[in-house]
């Protein structure tokens, strides 16, 4: 069995992903970085409660065979350009190079669809970034996923995807054909997926847009 390592496990598809995790006979293992101490106990789980600003408090920790990197959040909630980045890019992408360096042999980042490092657009160009920078760092099997609109309940508020959440389940009807690629997505199929592909004995580096999460899941 393996030994698994998620950071971003307080977040929507991050709660999901860590559930799924401990229900997998595949993982002896997960270890869970987080800020806060998380409300659940299981044998399975080390939590570790970290300062990701300080590499003292989680590198030994990364020792794992696969990484599952859900770590995100918004300019309005981090306060800032700065420590948006920090959170997008900087500390996910530390940690999968250290993890690399300790022996992991495979990587999932869950990055946004319309990720394109040469984006006019912040959010969209922190997020191909850090899809380039984890490409590079050499894992046997790396997986990045481009969702769409996350469909769900989060604890922390995000006004603004709260609204097109509920536009995407009244039209969802629209997000047919062409449009397909970017109809809503549940944050349970999400992490369904980072499982899935990290067990599915992919190698190499993978993208995997919005609709092949969809049908992958439910197929």
């Amino acid at each position: 069995m393996k030994k698994a390592l998620i950071i971003g496990a307080t977040g929507l598809v991050g709660s999901n992903c860590l559930k799924q995790l401990l229900d997998d006979t595949r993982y002896a293992e997960v270890v869970a970085l987080t800020r806060k101490k998380l409300d659940m106990n299981n044998p399975k789980l080390t939590n570790i409660l970290v300062d990701f600003d300080k590499r003292e408090t989680w590198a030994e920790y990364c020792r794992v065979d696969d990484v599952f990197s859900v770590m995100g959040t918004t300019i309005a909630v981090a306060g800032s350009k700065e420590n948006f980045y920090k959170v997008d890019f900087t500390y996910p992408f530390e940690i999968a190079k250290t993890a690399k360096a300790m022996g992991a042999k495979q990587h999932i980042l869950v990055s946004s669809l319309g990720a394109d490092s040469k984006s006019s657009i912040f959010y969209s160009k922190v997020k191909g970034e850090i899809e380039e920078a984890v490409a590079s760092i050499g894992f046997d099997t790396s997986v990045i996923l481009q969702p769409s609109m996350l469909l769900g309940d989060r604890k922390e508020n995000r006004p603004a995807e709260k609204v097109g959440q509920m536009l995407f389940k009244k039209l969802g009807f629209l997000f047919a054909g062409p449009l397909s690629k970017y109809q809503g997505i549940k944050a349970e199929t999400v992490a369904a997926a980072m499982i899935y592909f990290l067990n599915s004995g992919l190698s190499g580096n993978h993208v995997f847009e919005n609709k092949k999460i969809i049908e992958t899941v439910n197929s």
